[in-house]
């Protein structure tokens, strides 16, 4: 069963490269494709969020955004490492019919798993200072194996209750607000063969 706001790849619309939640802007006014150029290879490789691609120590991360829209739009790329870590990789404001294209990060060896990167679109009312959602960035969880710590599960479960409020709402039908998207392009990092 497919969950409520994707869009399965076959139904998918042209231009479709990894929107998760509904854009409240078309491919044609704004359009963000991230890249994959191989360590031993020429040229990019577009990602797309209907394959989970193999990514390897060495190979990069590249973005191309363009604003064919009228509006600004601030734009930040979040990554999701394996160990749940989230890095701010940048955050730009794209003026009317600018683009940005740029190398964004490279793979290590320090790290293997299933990984994301995230973009996330905003409009930005004139004059207003750049949205950076640099403050989302987080260290990785420490791996954990059974019989490591004292806690019980009471203690765990304390510990949940007991954490601050971290997220906020808004309400559907709120449609005054200013447009955004959310997109979540999935890779698998492995060791090199």
């Amino acid at each position: 069963m497919q969950r409520p706001g994707t869009c399965a790849p076959s139904s998918a619309p042209p231009g479709f490269r990894g929107w998760r939640r509904p854009s409240d802007y078309k491919p044609e006014d704004v359009d963000v494709q991230f890249q994959v150029k191989r360590r031993d290879k020429d040229g990019l490789e577009p990602l797309q969020a209907s394959v989970v691609p193999r990514v390897s120590p060495g190979d990069e991360v590249h973005v191309l955004a363009k604003n064919s829209s009228d509006l600004l739009v601030d734009i930040n790329v979040l990554y999701v490492g394996s160990d749940y870590s989230i890095t701010h990789i940048v955050a730009e404001r794209l003026a009317p019919q600018a683009t940005l294209e740029e190398g964004l990060l490279a793979f290590t060896d320090t790290s293997f798993g299933m990984e994301r990167m995230i973009a996330v679109l905003t409009e930005a009312p004139p004059e207003s200072e750049k949205e950076d959602l640099g403050f989302l960035a987080q260290d990785g969880v420490a791996s954990a194996t059974r019989g490591t710590g004292s806690a019980g599960f009471s203690d765990m479960l304390t510990d949940l209750g007991m954490a601050p409020a971290t997220r906020s709402v808004m309400r559907l039908a709120d449609k005054n607000g200013p447009k955004g998207a959310v997109m979540i392009f999935p890779m698998e990092t492995v060791p090199r063969a």
